[in-house]
């Protein structure tokens, strides 16, 4: 314990709190104190390309349920993607991130019947077909009434992942391989819509393939967005769907009773952010209700701004904002990623401690994926006892998802006049918390939740955190605050 006369005004500890969001992949500081150091395969975006978006609904009868009736959010979504995916639509809306030539959009119905005549995976609304996208609104499109146009068939997702089988259907000849380099000007983005209970098989085959796309296409993100709607049919189980099944009718709130759906999205990092973005602001109120998960190999810390305040402002009587630490000031460019605290002990003598700090709605261009989680402060790591996390929040600000930490530095175990704090939330630790409450297992068939999400998740996770060689699922972090201070 100091004695009192240690924090009299004119001979206190100044600490100097600095709030960055990130990885700080090194310790080099030139040109400023770095807040996240990019370590990113990009392109440049003033690079042209054609673009293939193949589009694969899943056919099987467990989908049924969401197209009875006149109206339900999921045949909201067939309507918004409708028209979002429009070759005119999808220049004019995204050539501005990635520039595109030349846009060819393909239908399909995902799907197998084993027992003849054989049923494998339909393009639909092509030339000259009866069949359409849009009929993925009605009864029609699952039920097996309409044999001719929509056989019965048991779900078979990775088709939509195979691009022989593709390249077959549309007439076209098969590259060597997937790899864009090899294709030069040409990217694929692939859009994936289930009910997504797949089998311990199939979540294996499914997800490596798309574990080899990442590998020959680094440059691409994957999102996983789930959306729960009105439902009024049969949930079956992934091992024993023949004698386990249950009937189920949502009712009421859809947030609550509804049955979730799922959009696996696959493309180019840049298209795939656009996409999304432009899909939440069509969706309107239902995107507020969505959960999702993004995969790539680099660069999937969260970076979050922080709101920025003018230097020397005093956030409280024992806090103030400064411009710079130990003589350096943050990186143009990231200046907005740092925030700078002085604290003092508060009180006659320092006798009131150090008092609690909020930092408020921090945000990101791809923060999307806080939207409907609950943080729990012990769901962080602290690397140092010194600090404390005693809250953490979210909050919607005109559809954008906002985080609000409520951080104590007590101060009392620190031991070095310069030291860096990590407080951190791992990636699989993250996924746990998105999709927790939608994840069941095959033994209880419900409704309101997905048979084997979160295993669906981590092996996807994994996946791609192997292949990539860098770093493990278990020391990925999501979202990381680093904190220094300086005692002076």
């Amino acid at each position: 314990m100091y004695p009192k006369s240690h924090f009299r005004l004119n001979n206190f500890y100044q600490l100097f709190l600095v709030v960055l969001v990130g990885v700080l992949l090194g310790a080099c500081n030139r040109g400023g104190l770095p807040c996240v150091e990019q370590d990113k395969v990009t392109r440049e975006t003033n690079e042209s390309t054609n673009l293939a978006v193949h589009v694969g609904v899943d056919g099987s009868q467990s989908m049924l349920g969401f197209a009875k009736g006149n109206s339900s959010r999921y045949i909201t979504v067939i309507q918004k993607l409708d028209d979002l995916l429009r070759p005119n639509n999808l220049k004019a809306n995204f050539s501005s991130v990635l520039p595109i030539d030349d846009v060819k959009v393909n239908f399909f119905r995902l799907g197998v019947k084993e027992k003849p005549p054989r049923v494998d995976i339909q393009r639909i609304q092509g030339t000259g077909q009866t069949t359409s996208f849009l009929d993925a609104k009605f009864s029609r499109f699952y039920d097996g009434e309409d044999e001719g146009r929509y056989p019965t068939v048991s779900s078979s997702l990775h088709q939509l992942l195979d691009d022989e089988t593709l390249s077959t259907l549309l007439g076209e000849k098969q590259q060597p391989n997937t790899d864009r380099e090899e294709q030069a000007g040409q990217d694929v983005m692939r859009i994936m819509i289930s009910d997504l209970e797949p089998d311990n098989s199939a979540i294996g085959e499914i997800t490596a393939r798309i574990s080899r796309l990442f590998t020959n296409n680094p440059d691409y993100k994957a999102i996983l967005l789930g959306i729960r709607s009105e439902f009024n049919g049969t949930v079956f189980s992934t091992d024993r769907p023949d004698e386990n099944r249950i009937l189920y009718q949502s009712s009421g709130n859809p947030d609550e009773t509804g049955r979730p759906f799922y959009l696996f999205i696959f493309g180019p990092d840049l298209l795939v952010d656009s996409f999304v973005k432009r899909f939440f602001d069509r969706l309107g109120e239902i995107g507020f209700s969505a959960k999702l998960s993004s995969f790539q190999y680099n660069d999937q810390t969260v970076t979050l701004n922080i709101r920025n305040d003018s230097f020397g402002e005093k956030q409280s009587d024992c806090t103030q904002r400064e411009s710079r630490l130990k003589g350096k000031r943050p990186k143009n460019n990231q200046e907005s990623q740092w925030l700078i605290l002085s604290q003092e002990r508060c009180g006659r003598d320092g006798s009131d401690g150090y008092k609690e700090f909020q930092l408020k709605d921090v945000v990101s261009s791809s923060s999307l994926f806080l939207r409907g989680v609950t943080f729990d402060p012990s769901d962080f790591k602290v690397s140092e006892q010194f600090i404390k996390i005693n809250e953490v929040s979210t909050k919607d600000i005109r559809s954008t998802p906002y985080l609000n930490f409520s951080i104590q530095f007590t101060g009392e175990e620190a031991n070095y006049d310069t030291q860096s704090v990590f407080v951190t939330l791992k990636k699989d630790a993250l996924d746990d918390l998105v999709w927790k409450d939608w994840d069941t297992s095959i033994n209880n068939l419900t409704g309101t939740r997905t048979q084997q999400l979160l295993d669906f998740v981590r092996s996807l996770r994994d996946k791609v955190s192997v292949d990539n060689k860098k770093q493990s699922n278990q020391t990925q972090d999501a979202i990381q605050l680093c904190l220094g201070y300086v005692r002076k």
